[in-house]
């Protein structure tokens, strides 16, 4: 109550949500608050939609669901913001030419880093059961590092996805409601629910019950990080087979 006019304070939620507890209630009697909150995937494709318009660059709806699964923006393991967003969609129209429509293939080349085609072809891999594959990409993800998580959340992340696909699924879900559910965008969908069909649920439960085992094991520091995460990548590419 007595603070100065010109204060501005900044809280960021890790969860997404802000805590509306006593402090906030304070606060909000004498202060102007604003929430900046995450774009869901409609907010971000219209974000991305008016870039493009800017710049009178066409770009298919279905391109502009790859850019916004290819980016990251939804995944919180990859911690990307909007300004990461606008420059590499800024970067992909500059890329054009006098080329005015945006296609696959650019994005490919100019979007995704050596890293994020690495992870694709970690998690790819393993729902395919092609464990050479599957090391050689966490390897180079990797690269030698005893304290780099991101390969097992994003592993952590695929099975959770497979295994709410499947059981949304086994209660008659429609596509649109398991996309909702999930809230994981129509390209990752898609190909989920592709893999997803050459698993039963025993095998992602199994899977499931693998990825405990590791769990425990880093935390409990039994083994190097790099021995455990190829024990379970090549647990994960048998139970595909």
């Amino acid at each position: 109550k007595t603070l100065d006019d010109n204060i501005i304070l900044v809280i960021i939620s890790e969860s997404g949500k802000l805590y509306k507890g006593s402090f906030y209630k304070a606060i909000s009697e004498s202060s102007i608050i604003i929430e900046m909150k995450t774009l869901n995937h409609r907010e971000l494709s219209g974000f991305i939609s008016k870039i493009f318009n800017s710049e009178n660059v066409k770009c298919d709806r279905a391109i502009i669901d790859y850019i916004i699964d290819r980016s990251g923006y939804l995944n919180k393991e990859l911690n990307k913001n909007l300004y990461n967003i606008e420059n590499e969609v800024k970067k992909l129209i500059s890329s054009l030419g006098r080329a005015k429509k945006i296609k696959r293939e650019d994005v490919d080349h100019l979007l995704i880093t050596d890293r994020e085609k690495n992870i694709f072809k970690l998690t790819d891999s393993i729902c395919t059961g092609d464990l050479k594959t599957a090391i050689d990409s966490f390897m180079s993800l990797n690269e030698g590092k005893e304290d780099n998580y991101l390969a097992f959340y994003m592993i952590i992340r695929l099975i959770r996805n497979l295994l709410n696909i499947k059981i949304l699924k086994h209660l008659g879900k429609d596509n649109m409601s398991i996309i909702k559910t999930t809230k994981l965008s129509k390209f990752e969908f898609g190909k989920l629910s592709n893999f997803e069909r050459h698993f039963s649920l025993e095998d992602l439960k199994r899977m499931h019950t693998e990825l405990y085992k590791t769990e425990v094991k880093l935390k409990s520091s039994v083994g190097s990080f790099e021995e455990n995460m190829i024990y379970l990548i090549s647990e994960l590419c048998l139970i595909r087979k």
